[in-house]
């Protein structure tokens, strides 16, 4: 069994990364462990998973590894948080066809300093929606929003959504669909497109958010035990015993 190389710790299934570390348990009892953690750490982006795999494997000793893991998971949540709320505000903008340097306002007091200063940050949202317009460069690159990428990329993709409602309206909105890549974002685009208002918006879209927060949390709490089990050099058994602890 392969380890999978697209894991996502916000959008994936408990089952998905369940298997994901039953596989590294299987790996490693069958090979020395330096190959595997060598291999996966070239080729798994995300962060949580990446910091597990050095610090199980790490000379720490199991309780720090778990306290540092705790410390990981609680900035990785907030960061998150960050970027789903960014989205969640663009969202609720795109049907009350809000001011875009109102926008840009609320989704910079989501942070303790502005990922991007505001003129830079409206004249390349600009400069997005000219590219988009004249369709100059790959509309994939132009278009993708995706909660991975950096908090100042996604600023610009957000502002170009609200710089898009505010000339526009809805119309056109259902072609950018294919390039959300985050399912929060998808979701909440297709309520626009389908006219669902603001206020049910408002309303909704926060819950979504929490319960995908939550998850991703009982997630990055699995991932933990069940790395410090492969550790240990449990039984496979074992292993999956632990898992099954958060499986639904």
């Amino acid at each position: 069994m392969e380890p999978s190389r697209q894991i996502d710790i916000l959008d994936m299934p408990f089952e998905g990364l369940a298997a994901y570390w039953l596989s590294i348990k299987k790996l490693s009892d069958a090979k020395k462990i330096r190959p595997i953690l060598e291999e996966e750490l070239a080729h798994t982006g995300e962060p949580f998973v990446r910091f597990l795999l050095e610090a199980v494997f790490s000379g720490l000793d199991s309780p720090t590894v778990r306290r540092l893991a705790e410390a990981r998971r609680d900035k990785l949540l907030r960061s998150h948080r960050r970027k789903l709320d960014m989205m969640r505000v663009t969202l609720i903008a795109v049907p009350a066809r809000e001011n875009p340097r109102v926008t840009l306002v609320r989704m910079n007091g989501l942070f303790p300093q502005p990922p991007m200063e505001e003129k830079r940050a409206i004249d390349m949202a600009g400069a997005l929606a000219d590219s988009v317009r004249k369709k100059e460069g790959d509309m994939k690159t132009l278009l993708e929003v995706d909660h991975k990428m950096s908090a100042d990329r996604l600023l610009v993709k957000m502002l170009f959504y609200a710089m898009h409602a505010r000339q526009h309206k809805r119309l056109g909105l259902e072609r950018f669909l294919p390039y959300a890549r985050t399912p929060f974002f998808a979701e909440g685009l297709a309520l626009v497109v389908d006219g669902f208002d603001a206020r049910f918006l408002e309303r909704h879209l926060p819950r979504v958010r929490d319960e995908i927060l939550d998850q991703a949390g009982r997630k990055m709490d699995m991932a933990t035990e069940m790395a410090l089990a492969v550790r240990e050099k449990l039984s496979y058994e074992d292993v999956h015993l632990i898992a099954r602890a958060w499986l639904p």
